[in-house]
This record gives structure tokens, sequence and C-alpha cells, in this order.
């Protein structure tokens, strides 16, 4: 096997059979490739701008696979391993308290849109990796599936997103809370092992209480805004499974990239929008 690791952007040059597209800053930080045909792409490529890895690493474990990183005015702190034919997407300005930590396995992906907040120890993961199965069928019963995260969503310190779970815009899930499968819905807070739903009709700002003193609590004791309020829209609002079918019907990884650049362009409010199923 022909392992290549790329530590600096000046290493890029010397890439056989993968790609590096785009404007990077290397902090501490390496990209290993283990197969080939895989792509680390920028969504700045039209700018000077540079995604900055800070103690990152990224390895691909196989070929054919896609990791599209937008800018974000922290950088990236993420350990992210993606195996065969597979892809992560991590849209703009989401803040890393700490590393992220993200695993994509058997075909399966991970999107995550734009203006997410994740604390510390963070894991997401599409497979249980080992294999279980129905003790009269003989059947598998843990396939894996693919992560969805809307914009605007919190993840809480320690909390896991494990296979097949969707996590529509404007939600909250809570420190230490596992989710697997799940579906949160838009402006909901969710916690606990497993998660369930704490409360519905919620947002959220980004701003930190640490240092208020007693003007500022009572200055932000309200807030009349309805930015981070989502809503469905015909006209906007997407199916995940009709994007993550898109990106798959490209059959090499220089077009799925391609495509999610061109995706990444395009903006609405309400297009990652999760119903409660009450309301429908």
């Amino acid at each position: 096997m022909d392992i290549q690791t790329i530590a600096s952007i000046e290493q890029i040059s010397n890439l056989r059979g993968n790609h590096i597209i785009g404007n990077f800053d290397f902090v501490n930080s390496k990209v290993t490739f283990k197969g080939n045909d895989n792509v680390l792409i920028s969504s700045n490529l039209e700018t000077p701008e540079k995604i900055r890895l800070i103690n990152t690493e990224i390895t691909f474990n196989n070929d054919n696979s896609v990791v599209f990183l937008s800018p974000s005015d922290k950088g990236y702190s993420i350990g992210l391993a993606i195996h065969n034919n597979c892809f992560c997407y991590i849209g703009a300005n989401n803040y890393f308290n700490g590393k992220l930590n993200l695993q994509c396995s058997e075909q399966c992906n991970i999107f995550i849109a734009d203006d997410c907040l994740f604390s510390f120890g963070v894991w997401l993961r599409t497979s249980d990796v080992h294999l279980i199965y129905d003790l009269n069928s003989h059947r598998r019963i843990n396939c894996s599936k693919s992560i969805f995260i809307g914009e605007h969503v919190w993840v809480g310190q320690d909390a896991r997103i494990w296979k097949g779970t969707h996590i529509g815009s404007g939600a909250i899930l809570g420190a230490s809370s596992f989710s697997a499968g799940k579906r949160i819905p838009s402006n909901t807070a969710w916690g606990a092992n497993p998660a369930r739903l704490i409360k519905k009709g919620v947002f959220f700002l980004g701003n930190s209480s640490h240092l208020f003193t007693d003007e500022e609590t009572e200055k932000w004791s309200q807030c009349l805004n309805d930015k981070y309020i989502y809503t469905f829209d015909k006209n906007e609002t997407l199916d995940f499974f009709e994007l993550e079918q898109k990106v798959k019907s490209f059959i090499t990884a220089r077009d799925r990239a391609e495509f999610l650049l061109n995706f990444s362009r395009s903006k609405s409010k309400n297009r990652f929008y999760i119903a409660d199923n009450d309301d429908l």
C-alpha cells in the first residue's frame, strides 16, 4: 500500500492518485491517503482565504471518497477517518470547541451544514463497525447509515451522534446525550441516553454568558429575533436522502466534489428544516 501523508501546503504537489484542491493552512495537522482517487477540497476556490487545519488529522482509508470543508473563522480541529466511497461535507462557520471526531464507514456519509456549535468530546459515527445478526433469521440488524445535521445546531459536550441520526436546523442536542437513528425536528431540545425530547419550540444564540454582568443578563433575558426560527418552505426545504442519492450518482470523487462545490454556493434559510411529526 502506497501511503501518502501531507503535513504542509508545500507537500501537496507530491501527491499521486489523490487530490487536495483549494487553499489550506496546516497547523500541527496532517492528511493521510491510504488509497486512490480521493479528494480533499475547500469551498473557497475563488478567494485567497485559507482553510486552517489546527491539530487536525484526516485519514482516507480507501478509495473514491470526498472531504469537503468550508471556511470557518476559528479554523478546523477535527479527527476524521473516512473509508471507501464516502463523503463528508462540513459547511461554513462551524465552531469546534475542542476536537470533533468523525468516522464515515461502509459507504455512508456525514453532512454538516453551516453555523453549528460543537462542544468538547463530540463523536459522529455512521457504523457500529462490527456485525450483529438476528438469532432466528441470521440476518444482519445493524446496517450502517448516514448522518445529517442542519444549520445552526448546538451539540453539547461529550454528545454521541450515531448512524442514521438526522438533526434539523435550530435544534439542540444536550451534553452526554446519545442519539442513534433519531429524527430530531428543528427548534427542539433533546438530551439523555438514549436521547429524548426535552422541549419543543426553542432557539439558541451562540453568545457566551460566561462573563455576563447583571446588566448583560438582563439585556439578554429576551431576544425578539426570528433569525433562528425555521419553517417548512416548499421552494427551499430539501430531502436529505435525495441530496445524498444525487451525490452518489456521480461515479468519481472529482465529480462528487464538483457537485458539492456548486451546492455549497446556494444558500436558503429553511433548506434543512425537519418537521415535528406531531405538526404534520
